[in-house]
């Protein structure tokens, strides 16, 4: 009597135990149903996704709700950022702030209107239509330079090769190049032309130049590779691609991909050249805003939407190679699209709106005042007003 009443509890306790088991999984089941749910409305619905940004995943960003700076000088301050440092630049010194907006360091710069541009932890300094040159890395200033020109342009790779572009005597035209220690590599003339952009490539083995034309009566554009072994030891033969686009296409920017095909943005069309040939990628349409080619092997564009009663823009994330698009609506008109690395903004006067490569929202920053300005690094972005400068993450 008492084995059958204990192998009864036994039975009694497997069966709660049974049914225990299955309700936790019809919880782990439903709940896993509930994220996959979730995640495709996330994706697919936009209003869902908007509010999910904003009430739950806590995207929006008030002006107040940041880190500042104070400008001290409102009527000569120039802001610039890269690596994980913002720095303004005020009567020959840079003042170098983290991203707590506290202050690392003062460098001085006889620099009075400067030409910045950053990559990784590089910083450029030139000073516009002067000879002055500074390279920052980090904390420190590595190297600086007199050219013989009037500096126009700079551009740094990712390992701190530098291009300057140059008007010189008779306002001829000059790149020249220099390496991260500073060493000038080579500079090449520009004979009737001027260097509207260049870039060098990641692995440090080739210089593009986008030249235009402007001595006669049309446009005239060409795109012109360098390779940096053939300068030192077959000069002659250092241009390997030398090629005029047709008449009346500005070449306006240059960017070079990891694999080593190049990226070029014309006034009317994107192109892209690999293996020596280029072709059309991406062509401006009547409702195309703003264009951008700094993502890898990505367009970003920025078209106004089609729809008349709305003032919908729509950014628009091309892959070049699949053609594959992922798009991101702001309800506004935009005043200025940034593009660095893998993050985009866009920025709309009393919003900024900081997006990534898949169009999803990674923060909006909502202004109380008129933004004058945005600078974008690859882990901060300065919002720019007239009395100080606040400090967005990303």
């Amino acid at each position: 009597m008492k084995q059958d009443l204990k192998e009864n509890n036994q039975i009694e306790e497997k069966k709660t135990l049974n049914i225990k088991k299955i309700i936790t999984l019809v919880m782990i089941l439903l709940l896993i149903c509930a994220i996959i749910w979730t995640s495709v409305e996330y994706i697919m619905n936009e209003q869902f996704r908007e509010n999910m940004d904003k009430y739950l995943f806590m995207k929006e960003i008030q002006e107040d709700e940041t880190k500042s700076i104070i400008i001290e000088n409102e009527n000569n301050s120039f802001v610039c950022v890269y690596d994980r440092y913002i720095g303004i630049l005020s009567n020959n010194v840079l003042n170098v702030y983290n991203r707590y907006a506290k202050k690392e360091m003062e460098i001085s710069l006889t620099i009075t209107n400067p030409v910045f541009e950053s990559n990784n932890s590089y910083l450029a300094v030139g000073e516009k239509n002067g000879k002055k040159f500074y390279m920052i890395k980090g904390k420190d200033m590595i190297w600086q330079a007199d050219v013989d020109g009037q500096i126009s342009k700079i551009t740094v790779n990712r390992n701190g090769y530098v291009a300057i572009s140059m008007i010189q005597t008779s306002n001829k035209a000059a790149v020249v190049v220099y390496n991260p220690e500073g060493k000038e590599l080579f500079k090449t003339h520009l004979s009737n032309t001027y260097a509207i952009d260049t870039d060098i490539s990641n692995d440090n083995k080739y210089l593009t130049i986008g030249e235009v034309n402007i001595t006669g009566t049309t446009i005239q554009s060409n795109i012109k590779i360098i390779s940096f072994d053939k300068v030192q030891n077959d000069s002659e033969n250092a241009i390997i691609y030398n090629q005029q686009s047709d008449t009346g296409k500005l070449i306006i920017s240059l960017k070079y991909c990891d694999d080593g095909s190049l990226m070029c943005m014309y006034d009317s069309e994107i192109t892209m050249i690999s293996d020596g040939n280029e072709s059309k990628v991406v062509e401006y349409d009547n409702d195309t805003l703003f264009a951008n080619i700094n993502m890898n092997k990505k367009i970003v564009e920025i078209s106004s939407s089609q729809d008349v009663n709305n003032a919908d823009s729509i950014v628009k994330i091309i892959d070049v190679n699949n053609k594959d698009e992922k798009n991101y609506t702001i309800s506004d008109i935009p005043r200025e699209l940034l593009v660095n690395g893998n993050k985009i903004t866009v920025n709309t006067g009393m919003y900024a709106y900081f997006i990534n490569s898949y169009g999803m929202l990674i923060k909006k920053y909502i202004s109380k005042q008129e933004i004058k300005e945005i600078v974008m690094g690859d882990y901060i972005a300065a919002i720019v007003y007239k009395n100080k400068v606040n400090i967005i993450e990303l």
